[in-house]
């Protein structure tokens, strides 16, 4: 489901007049019918852009000021599912969370102990179900284990496999104790 302008033939439209860093600028965006993007620079120095130059260079300036982490973690978009964002990603939101809880902030030296830690985490496990990851190769591990147990004593000859344990068991073992 799309909004669209009722009545006259017109697409919908969004505009912001946005101060980031140095710049000042009006952003305008229409959608549906007669699309297009218009970017109106104010300062530090006069541009005017439309279309995809316009879309790009708004990016661009955005994105040298702002924490884009904390970005996608604040931005909702129509028909897809809010995710959550990792707190390593985003000091800006890490200080802003801690703060809002009467913290004091986390410092370059806590954020980068708390990155070790996460990846430490990932290596065992996964981050979005918190599963371990190594329980197939932990199952194979134990298999070689227990093979390895099986044929204490009974090395292998070079070159060939170790013989059935039946096989073995029979040439191996006394006759009486195998009740022959």
């Amino acid at each position: 489901m799309q909004a669209a302008a009722s009545g006259p033939d017109v697409g919908s439209s969004v505009a912001a007049e946005v101060r980031c860093g140095d710049y000042h600028f009006h952003y305008s965006k229409t959608y549906n019918r007669k699309a297009g993007t218009e970017l109106r620079i104010l300062a530090p120095r006069a541009e005017q852009l439309t279309g995809d130059d316009a879309h790009n260079r708004a990016w661009e300036i955005l994105s040298s000021h702002m924490d884009m982490a904390l970005w996608d973690a604040l931005l909702v978009e129509q028909g897809k599912e809010i995710g959550g964002v990792r707190l390593a990603d985003s000091d800006g939101l890490a200080r802003a969370l801690d703060n809002a809880a009467g913290g004091a902030g986390v410092s370059g030296e806590e954020s980068a102990l708390f990155d070790a830690v996460q990846a430490e985490y990932e290596r065992y496990f996964t981050l979005k179900t918190g599963k371990p990851r190594y329980t197939d190769a932990q199952q194979g591990w134990s298999n070689t284990r227990s093979a390895r147990a099986e044929t204490a004593g009974h090395p292998a000859r070079p070159g060939r496999r170790p013989a059935p344990l039946g096989e073995r068991f029979r040439r191996d073992c006394p006759p009486a104790a195998r009740g022959a």
